[in-house]
């Protein structure tokens, strides 16, 4: 008995890989390394200084490059849009990023000692401008609920935006509970400090490499360091400083 066969050839079009950076100085991401020393190398035309960061099994996490001279910077965001295929999301700071499927990288001036020396960071994919000190983080609501809370002097309201208990740099509780903040809060918050924040001359800074916003008190001597948990921010840790 013959079985004849039909044969059916069907032709997949893959769609083109996106282009990412894979590496910086040399290093990428997963990539196993004995020593986590600095090195001084050139990236993108810039002389500088390269940091790895890895984890227990000495495989790399992070890699930072730190410029100590850079002619042109425009050149460099040029050279990793091309890569990426495609432009940066920016923030209030002029910092970039591209987010790929692999890997990240985050162009900073804020990081660096100005302009013409930028820092570089390739890091794991994350949420694009979601990411701390981006423009969809979050923190602009909060700051817009603690603003309002503190301009009402109502303790009770102010609460709502600090996470208990509320620690300084040592470890030390500053305060227990919301109800230990309602009777106390203005040994935190000096009244020509909160003129200050009501007036806009007293606002947030952030570190997108320590993925937090600080408030500095001077009147108060004091910094605030607000982190997101869960999706939600709060002011989480004092730093005291000395008044001399």
């Amino acid at each position: 008995m013959r079985i004849a066969a039909t044969i059916v050839l069907v032709t997949i079009w893959a769609s083109p890989v996106r282009a990412e950076v894979a590496a910086l100085g040399g290093l990428a991401l997963g990539q196993e390394v004995k020593k986590t020393s600095m090195t001084k190398t050139t990236v993108y035309g810039c002389a500088g200084r390269l940091y790895p960061s890895t984890d227990r099994k000495h495989k790399v996490t992070e890699v930072r490059f730190e410029a100590d001279s850079c002619k042109d910077v425009a050149a460099v965001v040029a050279a990793i849009s091309k890569e990426f295929g495609g432009s940066p999301i920016a923030n209030d700071e002029g910092d970039r990023l591209w987010e790929g499927k692999r890997a990240s990288v985050i162009l900073s001036a804020s990081l660096g000692r100005g302009p013409s020396t930028p820092v570089l960071i390739l890091l794991p994919p994350g949420p694009g401008s979601k990411r701390t000190c981006w423009k969809d983080d979050g923190f602009a609501a909060f700051w817009a609920t603690f603003e309002k809370a503190l301009a009402s002097r109502k303790p009770a309201a102010m609460a709502g935006s600090f996470r208990f208990p509320l620690k300084n740099s040592e470890g030390q509780v500053k305060f227990k509970d919301a109800a230990a903040f309602t009777s106390r809060w203005k040994e935190l918050i000096d009244e020509a400090d909160a003129a200050e924040i009501a007036s806009g001359e007293l606002t947030p800074s952030c570190r997108l490499d320590l993925d937090h916003y600080t408030l500095r008190l001077p009147e108060s001597y004091g910094e605030l360091t607000a982190t997101r948990a869960r999706g939600s921010w709060r002011w989480s840790s004092l730093t005291e400083m000395s008044p001399d």
